[in-house]
């Protein structure tokens, strides 16, 4: 064999592409700081430009302005709910609303600085694990990706819980062990599915030190850490408990239990979950970026498993955060709910890091042979690579935002402000969409699928024939907004049915609404008023 091609020299020509990669860490810190504040400006311009708000945000904005106001943790007055999946991002917009600052404004803020907080321990995890430059590849797709730029100009949660997420493996992977759990903690009480990182992260910190040679159970466990979690996120689980009756979020039950009888069959999403992740050429890349990097952490672990020796390489600190979104991307895949688009969010740190992994594993080595590269060199790629992102997400997910807005400020809110002034105090609406309208009704809302209204979901049983008829024959709500699809469905079942149990018995047409995006077509939405 000849010289060049033992092991040693192979393990030696690896260490120099390696060090060709790596031009020192002041270049690595500014060039973050660039992406971050780039990020960040995209943002901004984003908001003021397309002014665009999710649906959902206004629920959890009611929740927020009822505690500020003093009225309790409640959507409806006097109905103690857990309807919100964000119980910690509640608490802290009351908070803020308390303080005299917009919900609003508030909201759009921490979207900005939490998409920030992402960016920079994305970096630093990669930066644990030997690999800075894919790092600062990863924060820049999250800086300009359309998916996080979407979400983060939107007043949802979700790059809340994505900074969280990345923060408690950044944390874990310095072994900064308070910090770490102390992050978990704070995931756990974001949404309530975020409480599996923290048995990954268990399982994670056991296996580790094991393989450092600690082997007493007592050494083994993180009890520091552990126990500083508990004592922060306790008081939030025993009030939720006795307020509710349960720390898990009405809307989790209520989206596995009306989903699972409205869209059947055993993988209803699972097409379609693929469609959206690889659909266009970025999706494509990552996709290809992320198995790359699943084989090359399999075959490594292996290895290690099979081998004498005792020390682990450290990209290998990326298979316990791969396992935790591995666990989100099944059950948004397997899962009968329907898949919003900020459901894609969270993952979406440790899926970057890994592609951009996985993508320098294949090109990385002939790339470092034929670039010199230098600071001036690393700071021109990624500079025409943020252009090129940029020109390329930026107008379309404007154009989209616009759009969407559209309907919200000319179709739904509308209707809310119709309703605050046609009913009377303490009239109920039973209706699906109840972000905005909801909101801005100010009414006591039913909602069909049961986010804040456990008395629906009874009509879903699957011996309930039509459940709209038999939400509107049990519940009996004052007003009644249908989608033209349910009025659709239920007017059709209701013709085999006696005159005395038809809507047309109980309640009268009262108004319609349609589509400002298609106004000649036919109305979208059909109010009922009861008799």
């Amino acid at each position: 064999m000849s010289a060049e091609h033992t092991p040693a020299a192979k393990e030696a020509s690896t260490l120099r592409i390696a060090e060709s990669l790596h031009p020192g860490a002041a270049i690595w810190n500014r060039l973050l700081a660039a992406i971050l504040i780039v990020g960040i400006l995209v943002r901004v311009y984003l908001m003021l430009r397309a002014q665009s708000t999710e649906e959902d945000f206004y629920i959890t904005l009611r929740y927020a302005e009822n505690i500020a106001a003093g009225h309790g943790f409640v959507y409806n007055a006097g109905q103690h709910v857990l309807g919100t999946t964000n119980p910690l991002y509640t608490l802290l917009l009351a908070a803020l609303l308390k303080l005299g600052i917009s919900g609003l404004v508030s909201a759009k803020l921490i979207g900005l600085c939490a998409d920030a907080a992402a960016g920079f321990f994305t970096y630093r995890l990669g930066k644990s694990m030997g690999r800075p430059g894919c790092g600062l590849a990863a924060a820049l797709c999250l800086a300009l990706a359309p998916v996080n730029l979407t979400a983060a100009t939107r007043g949802m949660e979700v790059g809340l819980v994505a900074a969280a997420g990345i923060a408690a493996w950044s944390y874990w992977a310095e072994e900064q062990e308070a910090a770490a759990w102390l992050c978990a903690a704070a995931l756990a009480m974001l949404r309530i599915d975020g409480a599996a990182l923290a048995i990954i992260l268990l399982v994670a910190t056991v296996l580790r030190r094991r393989l450092q040679g600690i082997k007493p159970l007592r050494d083994l466990l993180p009890w520091r850490g552990m126990l500083l979690a508990a004592a922060v996120s306790a008081p939030w689980f025993l009030f939720a408990t006795i307020y509710f009756g349960s720390p898990i979020p009405m809307s989790l039950k209520a989206k596995l239990t009306v989903y699972g009888r409205l869209i059947p069959g055993r993988f209803p999403h699972l097409a379609e979950f693929f469609t959206l992740m690889l659909h266009n050429p970025f999706g494509l890349a990552m996709g290809v970026g992320a198995g790359m990097a699943v084989t090359s952490l399999v075959y490594t672990l292996l290895k290690c498993r099979g081998g004498k020796k005792r020390t682990v390489p450290r990209e290998t600190l990326l298979a316990a955060p791969l396992f935790w979104i591995a666990l989100h991307y099944t059950g948004m895949a397997f899962s009968h709910v329907v898949l919003f688009g900020w459901y894609f969010v969270p993952p979406t740190p440790v899926y970057y890091l890994a592609a951009t992994t996985g993508l320098a594993l294949m090109f990385a080595p002939s790339a470092a042979r034929a670039i010199r590269w230098t600071p001036v060199s690393l700071t021109t790629v990624l500079a025409v690579s943020a252009v090129g992102m940029a020109a390329f997400t930026v107008p379309r997910v404007q154009k989209t935002l616009i759009a969407d807005q559209k309907v919200e400020t000319d179709l739904r809110i509308p209707i809310g402000e119709y309703m605050a002034k046609v009913s009377r105090p303490g009239e109920t609406l039973m209706l699906e969409p109840i972000g905005y309208i909801g909101y801005y009704s100010r009414m006591q809302i039913i909602d069909v699928i049961g986010l804040i209204s456990p008395e629906a979901l009874p009509s879903y049983a699957a011996d309930v024939p039509q459940p709209d008829h038999d939400l509107w024959m049990r519940l009996h709500p004052h007003w009644l907004l249908l989608r033209a699809g349910q009025r659709k469905d239920l007017l059709a079942y209701e013709q085999g049915l006696p005159q005395s149990k038809r809507l047309e018995a109980e309640y009268m047409q009262s108004n319609t609404w349609r589509d400002p995006l298609h106004p000649s077509a036919e109305p979208v939405f059909y109010l009922y008023h009861r008799h």
